[in-house]
């Protein structure tokens, strides 16, 4: 709330001029005034990140004049990204989600409920890093599983987030290992199986045919 002090009352002026919202999405309906009690009250939701601008202007009984421009900083929402991808057993994985948005310095910036699974990956493996605002999911799964854990964010504003990930670890590559001999003049037909791994594989192909 802006609150007004002072004056002869009651208030003969008491009015908000030259809204702008910007990108906040605020809207003009969301400033109240209430000369009775000498304030003006912002309550309302911003969709988006950006300055909102407003000026009160007040005139009391006595013909005293106040005119106040106010700038209302709105921070974007708080986000983390991005979804972690697949990783593969016995490759090593490493990737990181950051967070963006909010007023910093982030009051809270935790993991919980970390669950490796039968990946092999534990909680060591999981770096967090405040002052950065990242979270590092780095090792090599020992096995095909599912890691999960949830990552909390509040800000210094009190906006909170709180986002699960569930990244699935894929079997590790594996491939038909020999064939089966031939015969000259019979026909020979074998298949090579590619099994594991994270598709779509993104080379598939056979050199050093001879």
């Amino acid at each position: 709330a802006i609150s007004v002090i002072g004056g002869a009352m009651p208030y003969t002026t008491f009015s908000v001029t030259g809204f702008n919202a910007g990108t906040t999405g605020l809207t003009p309906s969301e400033v109240a005034t209430l000369p009775a009690i000498g304030a003006f009250n912002i309550v309302g939701m911003p969709t988006g990140g950006g300055t909102a601008t407003f000026t009160v202007n007040i005139a009391d009984s006595a013909g005293t004049t106040l005119s106040k421009t106010y700038t209302i900083n709105v921070n974007p929402a708080l986000v983390i990204t991005p979804s972690l991808p697949q990783g593969t057993a016995g490759t090593n994985y490493r990737q990181t989600a950051a967070v963006t948005g909010g007023y910093v310095p982030y009051t809270t910036f935790t993991v919980t409920g970390f669950s490796g699974g039968v990946t092999g990956l534990t909680l060591a493996n999981l770096a967090i890093n405040p002052a950065a605002a990242t979270i590092t999911l780095s090792g090599t799964p020992s096995a095909a599983g599912t890691v999960t854990f949830t990552a909390n964010v509040a800000d210094s504003l009190g906006a909170v987030l709180n986002k699960t990930y569930a990244i699935k670890i894929n079997p590790a590559l594996s491939i038909t290992q020999s064939l089966a001999q031939g015969t000259a003049g019979f026909n020979y037909h074998q298949n090579i199986t590619v099994l594991g791994g994270a598709t779509p594989y993104t080379t598939f192909a056979v050199n050093g045919f001879s």
